[in-house]
């Protein structure tokens, strides 16, 4: 992951460990859990990919459950959300009691991608300041949809064993002439023996989901410990 390389220095993390003890305890509490998943991520990246981004999704959603922001959304929404072609069939094919039965059958499902994805976005760092050719780069104008993939990989990988696609676990190429990494598997079509995968659904390569979930847990520790000083807690 060589967007996380490079010298560390502690007097840069300053900033955010003032911001510590200004947490509730369920907040501080998440942000344990969620720098534990993080170290746990990095330092297997390199001999389990694979692990990497399960652990790395976990580092976001346990920061997530401590949130209370995002919109309230109907199971209807959250259905649209998070498997927009069954949604968008059922609104176009099925009558609207049986659109709204299988959302709201399915919502408790959900509820948690809705979480992943809104706490993500709200606290979503910038693109990196380097970054390779355009047509290697991560669309960042449509990180909902890439959310929503990972999400769904990573469920997959838990729940029934599909592990997460091999071209989403591989290093990246640096571009000749070009100091940063790619952000995203090249082609539109990737092989691994027998398995392939359409560039659509293996959205970015894993050093550059580690930069969206860095970037998004300090954003949330430092927009977080500034609201609980100023006496706007979020509940614990």
């Amino acid at each position: 992951m060589p967007t996380i390389t490079g010298p560390a220095r502690l007097s840069e993390a300053a900033g955010h460990l003032a911001g510590y003890p200004r947490l509730t305890a369920g907040q501080a509490n998440a942000l344990v859990k969620a720098a534990r998943a993080w170290q746990e991520a990095v330092w297997v990246a390199d001999a389990d990919p694979r692990q990497a981004w399960l652990q790395l999704v976990s580092a976001l959603e346990a920061a997530a459950q401590a949130w209370a922001g995002g919109p309230a959304r109907s199971p209807e929404d959250r259905l649209m959300l998070a498997r927009p072609k069954l949604a968008k069939r059922l609104a176009r094919d099925a009558m609207p009691e049986l659109h709204r039965f299988v959302a709201k059958d399915l919502d408790g499902i959900f509820k948690a991608t809705e979480k992943f994805i809104d706490f993500t976005l709200a606290h979503l760092p910038d693109p990196p300041v380097l970054r390779p050719h355009k047509w290697a780069r991560l669309d960042w104008t449509r990180m909902k949809e890439h959310l929503a993939l990972v999400y769904d990989w990573r469920s997959r990988d838990l729940h029934d064993g599909t592990p997460i696609p091999v071209p989403m676990c591989e290093p990246p190429h640096r571009l000749p002439r070009h100091r940063a990494p790619i952000e995203v598997p090249l082609g539109q079509e990737t092989w691994a023996g027998s398995a392939n995968w359409v560039a659509a659904d293996i959205p970015m390569l894993l050093h550059t989901f580690a930069y969206i979930v860095r970037g998004t847990l300090l954003d949330w520790l430092a927009s977080t410990a500034t609201a609980t000083t100023t006496g706007t807690t979020e509940p614990a």
